[in-house]
């Protein structure tokens, strides 16, 4: 079995990325997001209760601030500002 080693974090990092759903539930309402960035960088969004407003920016390119936390591949944002880089959606 592989020992998963948690990356505690220390600083705060700025990524942008488009809003995409990560997690449903049984109405099929999104549930969780996460951030699409560059390279195939898919970074799970932690504190979405924080900002709900998020879910109205799906498929929207955004500039998020916040700590990054990472436990063995799988990364987590939890967010302290952010801002809508591009008005545009990103399926258009």
């Amino acid at each position: 079995m592989e020992e998963r080693i948690l990356k505690p974090a220390t600083e705060t990092e700025r990524l942008t990325g488009v809003l995409i759903p990560s997690g449903w539930n049984a109405r099929f309402d999104v549930t969780s997001l996460s951030l699409a960035c560059d390279g195939e960088r898919e970074v799970g969004i932690e504190n979405l209760s924080e900002y709900p407003e998020l879910l109205s920016l799906l498929r929207r390119q955004v500039e998020v601030a916040g700590i990054v936390e990472k436990d063995g591949d799988f990364e987590t944002l939890r967010i302290s500002s952010f801002k809508v880089v591009s008005d545009i959606n990103a399926n258009k």
